[in-house]
């Protein structure tokens, strides 16, 4: 004979064995389940559409009134009494659909929070498992709790696949415990990978783990996320890491380099030589100092007005060389790196470039970075207003207006006025002679001046 327990369970799988074989009731009982969800009780009413024919005999045998409507709005509370009734009536309802859906029970408020308890849960291992590592540990800590850059990165590869992010977590970690943050001496980035992971390309650049890495360099150094390949170069270098060490380089003339207390003989040949040399990030890892005339530099931005100054600087009797460095447009991993090492050494620099939002913006970056350190070079309105040609940059203007150096804001005022671009080609005398005047212990005036 059945106990009370086995009579109540055999009725319930068999009140779950008639809904399961009654195709109008599963589309009742699922709306039924999600109106529980959100609101924690069965009560209310849930609205059906698209009635087929078996919903509508069950619609017209809980209320007469919704048989043979396509559209209805049914009681929970009418439609559990009609189900319950008959033998089934001593059945509970909430334990019937606990049977039916083979599921707990649960609001959305409490399935979300229990998401969250085992999200964290989940980061919280990350993070005791990894305590040693303060420096990562600090960075994905901020992250998580304050949501900040990095955050969405993060919470969408846990959705996707956690075991995966954890392996990836631990790495980026590790990765930034072990930045020198010291750019003396840059790592290629693959190398450095294969330390940490063994994999040279765990970190290639496009990967879930570069972009973590970067944003943890970038929380240390408080540095914006780079938009660019320039500037996720930049942020690299920041922490003593190159993508690597020989497509990147800068140009030099006039410039000879000390290894390990001799002189490079290669960069020494085309210093004697009196010709340019394009030096990449591995020449740079290589010396320890560079030599150049009267502790001075000047930068151009253009390749064609960089190669005219030597030309014409080589037809003179002078018996100086000039140190030139042409950054080709941009501010690159080993023009920075060069230029850094001269900075440190106490050089002069002096830098030149086109009048146009990008030649601007270098000669603000670099202001910034090496301040009294650096001369802008020809950068006054005469200047300007004597090479400003037709082409207008009209559509690149906004440019203009995210430079805050003082001694570049009436020329932006000017330039922004007119929006038209001047070349660096155009003022090669000048470069030829203010040059010669300066190594001649002329008078040499800034752009405030000149």
């Amino acid at each position: 004979m059945l106990d009370i327990g086995d009579k109540m369970s055999n009725l319930m799988k068999e009140a779950a064995a008639f809904a399961e074989s009654n195709k109008g009731l599963d589309k009742i009982l699922r709306e039924i389940l999600n109106k529980y969800k959100s609101l924690g009780r069965f009560t209310g009413y849930i609205w059906l559409t698209k009635i087929s024919e078996e919903e509508n005999q069950i619609l017209g045998a809980v209320d007469y009134k919704l048989f043979g409507k396509k559209e209805a709005k049914l009681s929970i509370s009418k439609f559990i009494d009609y189900f319950l009734q008959g033998r089934f009536e001593e059945l509970s309802f909430e334990d019937f659909m606990k049977q039916y859906f083979k599921e707990e029970l649960k609001t959305n408020k409490e399935q979300k929070d229990e998401k969250a308890q085992k999200q964290q849960r989940y980061f919280n291992r990350i993070l005791e498992e990894s305590m040693a590592m303060t420096r990562g540990v600090e960075w994905l800590a901020e992250v998580l709790g304050g949501k900040t850059n990095g955050y969405s990165t993060i919470i969408k590869e846990y959705n996707s696949n956690s075991k995966a992010l954890k392996v990836t977590l631990h790495y980026v970690i590790k990765m930034l415990e072990n930045l020198c943050f010291n750019n003396t001496f840059l790592e290629p980035l693959p190398l450095f990978s294969a330390r940490i992971t063994k994999d040279p390309h765990y970190f290639d650049i496009g990967t879930t783990a570069f972009r973590l890495l970067l944003y943890g360099i970038c929380y240390h150094t408080k540095q914006r996320y780079p938009q660019n390949i320039e500037e996720i170069n930049e942020v690299l270098y920041s922490a003593g890491i190159a993508r690597d060490e020989i497509s990147i380089f800068t140009t030099v003339f006039g410039i000879k380099a000390m290894k390990d207390n001799e002189e490079h003989p290669g960069w020494k040949g085309f210093y004697d030589l009196g010709e340019p040399i394009h030096v990449s990030i591995k020449n740079l890892n290589n010396i320890n100092r560079l030599i150049r005339c009267h502790n001075k530099a000047f930068i151009f931005e253009n390749p064609v007005a960089f190669m005219e100054v030597i030309r014409r600087l080589n037809h003179t009797n002078s018996e100086f060389m000039p140190a030139l460095i042409c950054t080709s447009g941009q501010l690159n991993t080993a023009s920075l790196m060069l230029l850094d090492k001269l900075y440190k050494e106490g050089a002069l620099l002096y830098y030149s470039g086109d009048f146009d939002p990008e030649g601007i913006s270098i000669a603000d970056k670099l202001k910034t970075r090496y301040k009294d350190n650096l001369v802008l070079w020809r950068y006054s309105i005469k200047d300007y207003l004597k090479v400003m040609g037709d082409k207008s940059f009209e559509q690149r203007a906004n440019k203009l207006h995210r430079i805050q150096n003082v001694e570049l804001l009436g020329l932006i005022e000017e330039i922004d006025k007119h929006k038209l671009s001047g070349y660096q080609e155009l003022l090669i005398e000048e470069y030829v002679d203010d040059i010669e005047k300066i190594y001649s212990k002329h008078e040499f005036c800034s752009s405030k001046s000149i």
